[in-house]
């Protein structure tokens, strides 16, 4: 795992665009290797502005940036190959925005992030291959009405979805289909109204989901494979949902509630399971 600091650039062939304004569009398509996109709409009260970056080969970079103050924005980057990176901003006080990013191959890298007090925005990783990394955050204020999600096919992957500080009526996916892959789910400090989900299916796979100071928040996990672990945490006030299920074999779950009115199920099917529940 990895942490994303800034964009170098690396690229043989590189395009830069900055708009100004409205209803911009912006539309690059790179085929090769190395190349390097970056797009800036960051222009403030900026709106409705659009983003489309397709790359098809090779050890790309594309980086986009939109915002401030700004609504109605969509920024997407879709990328082929091996060893990867795309990492999509959408900053300051974004509202009803969506961002994705697409990666087929191996090694890839892709980061979605909507940052300053986000209200009913979409920031969406989509990957499919072997080691790569997903990382899908609403952050500063982080979420209301707000969707984070991951979802992964292949093995040895990565997957982080995050409303940070504040989640009010947000939701945080998932998905993993095949081996060795892991997750990471957080909502906090402040949850209120959320729900969270992790499902992975296959084998050797890992799971860790939390939410801080959850009030009628919901959590719901659900691996089938072998040798998979499942950790719940909910911390603070109160009414919160846990449900686990785990089917296979020598799977490990955790979960730990605090404070009244929480409810926690856990169905295990298989062998060498093992259980615990703390309210």
């Amino acid at each position: 795992m990895r942490i994303w600091t800034s964009v170098t650039a690396i690229a043989a062939l590189t395009f830069s665009g900055h708009s100004m304004g409205g209803n911009n569009t912006t539309d690059i398509d790179q085929d090769g290797v190395g190349h390097l996109a970056t797009v800036d709409q960051s222009n403030p009260t900026s709106t409705n502005n659009t983003v489309s970056i397709t790359q098809t080969g090779d050890s790309h970079q594309a980086s986009v940036l939109q915002g401030a103050l700004t609504d109605l924005n969509t920024g997407t980057v879709e990328q082929s190959g091996l060893m990867n990176e795309a990492i999509l901003e959408q900053i300051a006080e974004v509202s009803e925005s969506t961002a994705l990013i697409s990666q087929s191959g191996d090694g890839n890298f892709g980061w979605v992030v909507q940052d300053d007090f986000v209200e009913a925005g979409s920031a969406t990783v989509i990957q499919s291959g072997l080691n790569n990394e997903g990382i899908a955050a609403q952050v500063d204020v982080g979420g209301i009405q707000g969707t984070v999600a991951v979802t992964q096919s292949g093995t040895m992957n990565f997957a982080q979805a995050v409303h940070e500080d504040f989640a009010l009526n947000s939701t945080g996916l998932i998905n993993q289909l095949g081996s060795e892959n892991s997750a990471e789910l957080f909502q906090g400090l402040l949850t209120e109204s959320s729900f969270i989900s992790v499902g992975q299916d296959g084998t050797l796979n890992g799971a860790l989901v939390g939410q801080g100071f959850a009030l009628f928040s919901s959590i719901t996990t659900f691996q089938s494979g072998d040798m998979n672990y499942v950790e719940v945490s909910q911390l603070g006030l109160s009414t919160g949902l846990a449900t686990i299920t785990q089917v296979g074999t020598s799977n490990i779950h955790v979960t730990t509630q605090t404070n009244d009115g929480q409810v926690a199920t856990a169905v295990q099917v298989g062998t060498g399971n093992q259980g615990n529940i703390v309210q």
